[in-house]
């Protein structure tokens, strides 16, 4: 798989961490989950995304089974807003 491209900078970013986790915290009636994927930095301006995540999302008592305490405070939170994606709908 190639390397992102910043689009700030028009730069291949950088691996920097596999198996990077996110946090997706619980909304409504969705379960929390957490998602595994590849941590990738710009190497001009430090921006920073997480990518390349495998099929699979693991509830809390999975990924407590095959990551460390460590790895798990240092989990990115996912932060959802739904008004990103309402505006198409909007007339």
């Amino acid at each position: 798989m190639p390397a992102p491209i910043c689009a700030k900078c028009n730069q291949e970013m950088r691996c920097v961490k596999n198996r990077q986790l996110v946090h997706d915290p619980k909304v409504g009636d969705f379960s929390e989950t957490f998602w595994i994927g590849d941590k990738y930095e710009c190497p001009i301006c430090k921006s920073e995304i997480v990518t390349g995540f495998a099929e699979k999302k693991f509830l809390r008592e999975e990924i407590e089974k095959i990551t460390t305490s460590q790895d798990r405070e240092a989990a990115i939170p996912f932060v959802y807003d739904p008004s990103q994606h309402l505006e198409q709908y909007k007339k």
